[in-house]
């Protein structure tokens, strides 16, 4: 799937206007490594780096809003190439405030109190496949195992997540609590185990009247069967029974006395399976289960008053 490689603020114009009011023009240059529509980029652009477009409803100072974004494709030397460029001023009187919480200008939307902003993107891995879409074993025309394993293209939602934080350090504390891990609780309505953290972009600082923070956006992988992996019970032994059965020994050679000429299926207790028995596997679950609620959770931080 297309993705943005590279979003960068190229110019920045203030002005004066007749009234006394302040307004600004942001332009930001987007690059894309495929194809995709002028909405699909700028949707991708607000969580991209190192420098996002910014939404509609943000303050940038000055008394200045974000009051419409637009994104204009270009083709410039063979590249595929956005513009996007952001008009601001005064934020309409008739409007309401960008989040609904008052009007104070640069109070009610104070960047370290704004909403997580979610966005979901798709994406492909190769996986192995053992078994065809009715469950038969892939094998050969001897049922024996394919020299190279089969694999084919499996798709799952990811999760895009923008956060604004006062200082660098808070970023980094969060991808080195989080690294390696995969939810133990409840994530935007899906199960437990379903969700698996794949770490947290910063941007660099950014200033909005005054006040730095930084922008963090971190990646959720959702896959609905969770995040166990299955391992096929397969090898080059096998118990002649049940091993928790009184006598029972494992067997790692032919009728003949030599060695096993391929490995063997195995049933969940190690014994061999019959030819048409179904694989099976022992999954295990590779990632520490770790409350994400505090992750995902709005900011709480309250504005100074004016």
């Amino acid at each position: 799937m297309p993705t943005v490689t590279q979003c960068r603020l190229i110019s920045e114009e203030f002005g004066l206007e007749l009234k006394g009011q302040n307004s600004n023009t942001l332009v930001w240059r987007v690059h894309v490594d495929g194809h995709m529509s002028s909405a699909e980029a700028l949707q991708k652009a607000i969580f991209a780096t190192p420098d996002p477009v910014l939404s509609v409803g943000t303050y940038i100072g000055n008394g200045c809003f974000v009051l419409r974004v637009s994104m204009r494709y270009e083709h410039v030397n063979n590249c595929k190439i956005f513009t996007a460029t952001a008009e601001c001023g005064p934020w309409p009187s008739d409007q309401g405030s960008p989040d609904g919480v008052g009007t104070t200008d640069g109070v009610f939307n104070h960047p370290l109190a704004r909403k997580v902003v979610w966005a979901a993107e798709r994406v492909a891995e190769q996986v192995p496949v053992y078994k065809d879409h009715t469950g038969a074993a892939l094998v050969n025309s001897a049922g024996q195992d394919f020299e190279e394993t089969p694999t084919k293209d499996r798709y799952y939602t990811v999760y895009v997540a923008q956060k604004n934080f006062a200082t660098l350090e808070e970023i980094v504390e969060i991808n080195d609590t989080f690294d390696d891990t995969c939810s133990s609780d409840t994530v935007l309505g899906r199960p437990a185990q379903t969700m698996r953290f794949i770490g947290c972009e910063i941007s660099q600082p950014i200033i909005e009247a005054g006040i730095t923070y930084y922008q963090g956006t971190f990646r959720l992988a959702y896959k609905k069967e969770g995040w166990k992996t299955p391992l096929w019970n397969r090898g080059w032994a096998y118990w002649d029974r049940p091993k928790t059965n009184a006598g029972a020994r494992l067997v790692s050679k032919d009728g003949n006395g030599q060695p096993l000429a391929a490995p063997v299926r195995l049933a969940l207790d190690g014994t061999l399976l019959a030819q048409n028995q179904a694989d099976t596997a022992t999954e295990y679950l590779l990632y520490k289960p770790v409350a994400y609620a505090s992750l995902v959770a709005d900011p709480t931080f309250i504005p100074p008053g004016p």
